[in-house]
């Protein structure tokens, strides 16, 4: 399960029922986070999944082209986070720590720490399936693009 302890399939658990399996998992707690690159449906209920006072909704992209609206009641009646995670923003405020940051990514790659899961790796004329394959919820992990020749993928 690439680190998880559990791992839920929104689309086998349609609806809320899902949320449901995190509160039974998690003892009615919820989780500490949500990494969401997507944005899209499960939105409102993965705010919902979130624990009281620790929990930590990471923003990080809209891959499936949506942009939800927040539902501020939730953030205050739970206690928690919402935290904007954007690489460009960050370069444009802070260039001077990029390289420190990028060098202890690497380091924790180095050292075993981080193993990214790749899900599949297109060639750059495929750019239009590589980015359905995102917005489709089709892929977890990395979907790469690659301009070697076919025959070396």
């Amino acid at each position: 399960a690439s680190g998880a302890d559990h791992v839920i399939n929104y689309r086998e658990k349609p609806g809320k029922a899902w949320l449901k399996e995190v509160k039974k998992l998690t003892n009615g707690r919820g989780v500490d986070v949500v990494y969401d690159p997507v944005g899209g449906p499960v939105f409102n209920e993965s705010l919902r999944a979130l624990a009281w006072k620790t929990g930590r909704y990471l923003v990080v992209g809209f891959a499936g082209g949506g942009i939800p609206k927040l539902p501020i009641n939730l953030v205050l009646l739970k206690n928690i986070s919402v935290i904007g995670v954007f690489l460009g923003s960050h370069m444009n405020h802070e260039p001077q720590s990029y390289p420190r940051l990028l060098k202890a990514l690497f380091d924790m790659f180095e050292r075993g720490e981080i193993d990214p899961v790749i899900y599949k790796v297109f060639p750059l004329d495929r750019f239009a399936d590589a980015l359905d394959c995102i917005t489709s919820r089709q892929s977890y992990g990395k979907v790469l693009l690659t301009n070697a020749p076919q025959s070396k993928m």
